[in-house]
């Protein structure tokens, strides 16, 4: 792994950090460090984000991300909320992930993906690009094409357990960021989501069958979509008769 000012990150990682150039972020009580070369629009999307997460989430005791890759919604909210729950499924990102929150004790790292139920799965992951790295499906096709973006992937073994069976104390917030997998993670959270109503956050991923069955899969559980954040996530709030 590397240090690019407050950040470890895996060697072959071109996420754009650039170690000359530095801006500070202000969002209420968070104050965090986003360093990036022509990234901006990744940076406006995390303010955004913390933004609402803070005017919009009542209780702040449990946040829960699901794909924190390098904990870069994880660390700033490390100041916000109680409980952090990080679930990363990548073991060279979860290794930086664990040097990047050393110093917050409410941070808790699982080092496994999310999904319908208990099994291995293959991933494809991007060395130089992490964050857009995806279970492959059984067929092996990918979910999200990402050959415009020109990055190759090797292919790993990973482990995958249900929210469910983990026995999480009520969630606040759950932001899930996976790469055309959400639904799966959905699958094997409704207990949890029935039970918590939190505020639940979804990225908006390049795929209407996904997007179609995330609507209807979480209607079930008594919620509604509500808005967009930065046209990159979806929010979806408990419906007011619940």
């Amino acid at each position: 792994m590397k240090k690019i000012n407050d950040w470890y990150i895996c060697d072959e990682e071109l996420l754009g950090l650039d170690p000359r150039r530095q801006s500070l972020t202000h969002v209420d009580d968070i104050s965090y460090r986003i360093d990036w070369l022509s990234k901006q629009l990744m940076a406006t999307a995390l303010r955004d984000l913390f933004t609402f997460i803070i005017k919009n989430c009542r209780a702040k005791d449990v946040y829960v991300d699901v794909g924190a890759n390098y904990g870069f919604t994880s660390v700033p909210l490390a100041n916000v909320f109680k409980e952090i729950h990080s679930f990363e499924i990548l073991p060279s990102v979860v290794e930086c992930l664990q040097e990047n929150t050393k110093e917050f004790p409410n941070i808790k790292i699982y080092p496994f993906g999310l999904g319908r139920e208990e099994s291995n799965k293959t991933i494809a992951y991007y060395p130089k690009y992490s964050l857009i790295s995806q279970i492959i499906n059984s067929d092996g096709s990918l979910p999200l094409d990402q050959s415009r973006r020109g990055f190759k992937h090797v292919t790993t073994d990973v482990k995958i357990k249900p929210l469910d069976s983990l026995n999480l104390p009520k969630i606040d917030v759950i932001k899930i960021d996976v790469e055309g997998y959400e639904f799966e993670v959905i699958a094997g959270a409704a207990e949890t989501l029935s039970r918590s109503q939190a505020l639940i956050i979804v990225e908006n991923v390049d795929d209407d069958k996904n997007k179609t069955s995330i609507k209807k899969a979480l209607n079930s559980l008594g919620y509604e979509f509500v808005c967009m954040i930065s046209k990159n996530d979806c929010v979806f709030k408990p419906k007011p008769d619940r």
